[in-house]
């Protein structure tokens, strides 16, 4: 769903659901090579779009929110689809032409990603958020 506020204003909503093939299981669990069945997703997002008349500078921010199904390795060192992988975050992005053969973008993502549902606590590591 996309909205045109201004000439040189675009909000927009989307939402979408997909399938992807599971994970094929790593070399060394009990079910090695085993292929799990398709993973869920789910995405919604919300931002605006700013665009000067000329199309020297522009503006992109969205804020998002992703889930898929979770595949780990177990503390029984099987791999399996167990819990979510939940990905919120807002994104911006800038872009100038400040001459006509030059483009400049750069942007920035504030991301929150963390495991859900998932009975396994050796999921959790120093790198992800666990919520139960």
């Amino acid at each position: 769903l996309m909205f045109q506020a201004t000439r040189a204003v675009n909000v927009y909503l989307l939402a979408s659901g997909g399938l992807e093939a599971g994970g094929t299981a790593p070399r060394g669990t009990i079910n090695e090579f085993a292929q799990l069945r398709p993973r869920r997703s789910r995405q919604i997002e919300a931002g605006a779009k700013y665009e000067d008349a000329g199309g020297r500078f522009a503006v992109d921010v969205a804020v998002f929110d992703v889930n898929r199904d979770l595949e780990l390795v177990n503390t029984a060192n099987v791999f399996v689809q167990d819990g979510l992988q939940q990905h919120r975050g807002v994104e911006a992005v800038v872009r100038g032409r400040p001459t006509s053969g030059l483009l400049l973008q750069g942007g920035v993502m504030l991301l929150d990603a963390t495991q859900e549902r998932t009975s396994e606590l050796a999921a959790c590591t120093r790198n992800s958020t666990c919520r139960a």
